[in-house]
């Protein structure tokens, strides 16, 4: 058994029955404006790209996206867009 000197006792409990009593805090979103795009590769070469933005309030969070591929396989190419909100 450790036996502590009587002051430290006291600050230790004092500690810890003040930390028990206090409420967590609420999150909150902080504002956030992001935007940018990224390049989709395959095999080395580029094959499209991502856009995206983001909108953050400390009510919500909006984000939007856009994505595009240009395909090429056996003489045939695809495109391929989606837009993301």
């Amino acid at each position: 058994m450790i036996l502590l000197p009587p002051l430290l006792a006291g600050v230790l409990a004092f500690s810890v029955g003040t930390l028990a009593q206090e409420k967590p805090a609420k999150p909150r979103l902080a504002n956030l404006d992001d935007e940018g795009t990224f390049v989709i590769s395959l095999a080395g070469q580029a094959v499209g790209s991502e856009r995206f933005r983001i909108h953050s309030s400390p009510s919500k969070v909006v984000a939007q996206g856009e994505i595009r591929l240009n395909i090429e396989q056996n003489g045939k190419k695809a495109t391929i867009q989606s837009f993301l909100i």
